[in-house]
């Protein structure tokens, strides 16, 4: 029987789905940190449960074919990326097993994925960024949380982000030591988290998270950063003293510039608010979005309705194609945004409603209203069930659902294709290069009668 502690010898002969190995030793399957199919290595076993095991590969003895050497210096301590030890073929080739794994197994679908879609950048594709802000032997440091852990590991340069991040943000560390700015601690006050977001067109904007508001002279650090950072058009503070590890949360106060940015996208302008979601992978984003308008087919008679739709990123582009477009987002900030941007980008045949999206389909229901088209893009718990009854009842010709989960988009399509849809086709498309996670695009079809 395995213990803790036991070294082993074994061959990696699987994936698991957040992008580690897995072996089975005396009948036991065992998940191994950073393994690779075709590893032949000894494994310390560090955790064993009735009906599984954890280990780490205490020593390599013959690397799979598939293993790369890698070049980040925080790998795998920071926990940010998953997949950096493998080949990018490779890595495509297990996001693919693992929509099609989730459809069959939680889905009980028979359908197959389409192979995934590669991302134009792998690296450095990130256009936001949250950095987690400590002290090493005093001096202000800013990373990411190691897995598992509240210990920062510190990461000047990450190469999933934009390195103008990483400027800014030691920019503003050397700031805050040179003038004695707290740092944050479970039993202080101070700076706790670095924002960032750029454009397409390198600009950059700032924000400064503290749960006390001291940043020192304001008009001393925009004038340092404005010198040091001549791309940022905007700084903001957000003072949030709240416990957990909500980032943003509260005011948010302009220090230099606007509050939002406006980025383009898919030939469109998008006023976006730090509040709002926007996909942090631009160019993937704009194979993803034409590939949702491909599939829904529009000919410019249709009415569509985008669930989740955020500040308006599909409705809008949807909206050059459709009769009529309606967009539902919880989050006012976003729907403020988006209304802007329908504004901005002249597109007048498009509606915005502030209310949960369950709320919104059982309205739309219950007005009977004949709906072509329903786009869903879900945040990564999915549908709620009030949702999925609503989708049901409202019977569009046609369903897409875009997801970041492919766990809970296979529940969600199990429910639907129990009611009214028949799932047509899903199609992976890589849009977080180097982590384990993976977008997917479902277009299903009403059954007709």
């Amino acid at each position: 029987m395995l213990k803790k502690n036991d070294i082993i010898k074994t061959t990696i002969t699987d994936w698991s789905s957040d992008g580690n190995g897995i072996c089975r030793i005396d009948g036991m399957v065992v998940f191994v940190s950073s393994g690779v199919p075709g590893d032949e290595c000894h494994v310390r076993i560090l955790k064993v449960s009735k009906t599984h095991a954890f280990a780490k590969i205490e020593q390599l003895d013959i690397p799979s074919e598939d293993r790369i050497r890698q070049k980040c210096n925080t790998y795998p301590k920071c926990g940010g990326c998953s997949l950096r030890h493998i080949n990018y073929s490779t890595e495509l080739k297990m996001k693919k097993q693992k929509v099609a794994d989730c459809l069959h197994r939680i889905g009980g679908l028979s359908i197959e994925p389409s192979d995934v879609l590669p991302s134009p950048i792998i690296d450095g594709y990130r256009n936001k960024v949250i950095y987690q802000v400590s002290e090493k032997n005093s001096i202000p440091v800013f990373g990411f949380f190691r897995k598992g852990s509240h210990d920062v590991i510190e990461a000047k340069h990450c190469f999933l982000q934009d390195s103008r991040s990483g400027i800014a943000a030691q920019e503003f560390c050397d700031y805050a030591h040179e003038n004695h700015i707290p740092i944050y601690s479970s039993k202080g006050k101070g700076i706790r988290y670095i924002f960032y977001r750029s454009t397409s067109s390198g600009y950059g904007q700032l924000g400064i998270i503290s749960s006390s508001g001291d940043i020192g002279n304001r008009d001393t650090l925009i004038k340092r950063l404005r010198k040091k950072c001549p791309w940022l058009l905007s700084v903001f503070l957000n003072i949030n003293n709240t416990p957990g590890n909500v980032a943003l949360k509260g005011e948010l106060i302009p220090l230099y510039g606007d509050i939002s940015l406006t980025d383009e996208l898919c030939g469109l302008q998008f006023n976006i608010s730090p509040f709002s979601f926007y996909q942090v992978n631009r160019a993937q984003t704009e194979l993803l979005y034409r590939r949702v308008i491909e599939l829904a087919s529009l000919s410019g008679k249709e009415e569509v309705i985008d669930l989740y739709c955020g500040i308006g990123t599909i409705s809008l582009y949807a909206a050059k194609y459709a009769r009529h477009v309606t967009g539902v987002e919880i989050v006012p900030s976003a729907i403020e945004n988006a209304m802007i941007n329908a504004s901005q980008n002249g597109i007048s045949n498009v509606d915005f409603i502030c209310t949960d999206a369950g709320k919104a389909a059982s309205n739309l229901q219950k007005s009977r209203q004949n709906i072509d088209v329903l786009i869903v893009d879900p945040p990564r718990k999915g549908l709620s069930s009030e949702t999925i009854q609503a989708i049901l009842s409202i019977s569009s010709k046609k369903l897409i659902y875009v997801s970041c989960d492919p766990a809970t988009l296979a529940r969600d399509l199990k429910e639907l294709s129990l009611g009214c849809y028949s799932v047509v086709s899903a199609e992976p498309f890589d849009m977080f290069p180097r982590t384990h996670h993976v977008e997917t695009i479902v277009l299903l079809q009403r059954e007709t009668l």
